[in-house]
């Protein structure tokens, strides 16, 4: 048995808890009837746990006819391992399940820390931020469509075999090693 299996809670909780991956981290439908998904992280995820990550959330923005907004509250002392969020961020964002995701912080040294690990460990074009306390949350999703349901949402289809890249520039080292020589070079 894997460690990291993703387990159904109810995909029509209209609030409350809708999947658990592992034992102990259960994703939750913070706000009725929107799309915001919300995690308060025990586990650290390592690569173990990306096919059911990944999964879960295509099998879920296809219920709700709607890409999630995903909000993780990640336990600082053991957060999510670089390569994980690098490759759920890819996979997530290229299939279309998720289309904006945060980063909860609750402290300015958890924030600072929290903007390094999206800039660096997230893929490029998936939207990650931190963001620090509920009302600042709150704000930014008042000024989103958080309703399920739209018409004409589609997702690309998960395909059979999940493969991590792994070369130069595409994995999550390789890519923190890209963007720092980028940033090392001038400006023409």
């Amino acid at each position: 048995m894997a460690q990291f299996e993703l387990e159904w809670i109810d995909k029509d909780a209209t609030q409350g808890p809708v999947f658990r991956i592992g034992k102990k981290d259960v994703y939750v439908r913070e706000y009725a009837d929107q799309r915001v998904l919300r995690l308060r992280a025990k586990h650290s995820p390592n690569l173990d746990y990306l096919r059911p990550a990944i999964q879960a959330f295509h099998e879920l923005a296809e219920h709700w006819g709607a890409p999630i907004i995903y909000v993780i509250d990640p336990d600082v002392k053991k957060p999510p391992s670089g390569q994980f969020l690098y490759e759920w961020s890819r996979a997530a964002w290229a299939n279309g399940s998720v289309d904006q995701a945060y980063m909860f912080m609750r402290n300015p040294f958890t924030e600072v820390l929290g903007r390094f690990v999206c800039r660096m460990f997230c893929a490029g074009a998936m939207p990650f931020e931190t963001i620090k306390g509920d009302d600042a949350l709150q704000a930014r999703l008042n000024k989103m469509d958080t309703s399920v349901g739209r018409e004409g949402f589609s997702l690309e289809p998960l395909g059979g075999a999940l493969v991590v890249k792994r070369r130069f520039g595409q994995g999550a080292y390789g890519q923190l090693l890209t963007r720092l020589f980028r940033r090392a070079q001038p400006e023409l």
